[in-house]
């Protein structure tokens, strides 16, 4: 077996919290049946894999990728942003994902969600955008890699550190924010 399997399994019994010891049942639903889910297969999974294996150079891009994807279609969107940093591969599958797009909480097909739910999604890190969302109260789910650039979690803790309510989940190769008035401040780390 090799040592990096051996290392991503340790990592996984240490952390995995399998939702135990998390009392949100929005957090619980979004780390049990979203972040960890692993067995669900999505068809536009095939697609992602297809664009993935063209032109994306990073293993952790595709499960970030397939990760984000199932945020889009488990919670009711009104906006993906994909900033500059987002690998290729994804930006070139927007139409995929707008298809996921359920902007109607009452009527989403995992819900229904309350109308304070409709949620910005965001994939990559740029500081001034996070910023406007935190200030106009906006509603927003943001994965942010840290893979490449591990100084880049300094700046999501900075930006965490800063608001007074929220979800902040702790993935080995990624940062993963629920910015809404709504939740109580919080920190889960994940194994993904």
């Amino acid at each position: 077996m090799p040592i990096n399997l051996k290392l991503q399994r340790l990592w996984r019994r240490l952390f995995a919290t399998g939702g135990h010891g998390v009392h949100s049942p929005f957090a619980f639903e979004l780390l049990t049946r979203v972040v960890e889910e692993r067995k669900a297969v999505y068809g536009a999974y095939r697609v992602l894999e297809e664009a993935f294996h063209k032109g994306s150079s990073s293993l952790f891009a595709l499960p970030l990728g397939q990760l984000f994807y199932r945020l889009i279609a488990h919670y009711p969107t009104q906006e993906v942003l994909l900033f500059g940093d987002a690998p290729l591969y994804l930006k070139e599958q927007v139409p995929i994902l707008q298809k996921a797009i359920c902007s109607c909480p009452l009527a989403h097909p995992y819900g229904p969600y309350s109308r304070e739910d409709c949620f910005v999604l965001g994939y990559g890190f740029d500081r001034q955008r996070i910023e406007e969302l935190l200030e106009n109260r906006q509603a927003a789910i943001l994965l942010i890699p840290t893979y490449a650039n591990p100084s880049i979690k300094r700046d999501v803790l900075r930006i965490f550190s800063s608001c007074s309510t929220g979800i902040r989940i702790d993935l080995p190769t990624a940062q993963l924010l629920v910015l809404t008035p709504r939740l109580l401040k919080k920190h889960y780390k994940s194994t993904l």
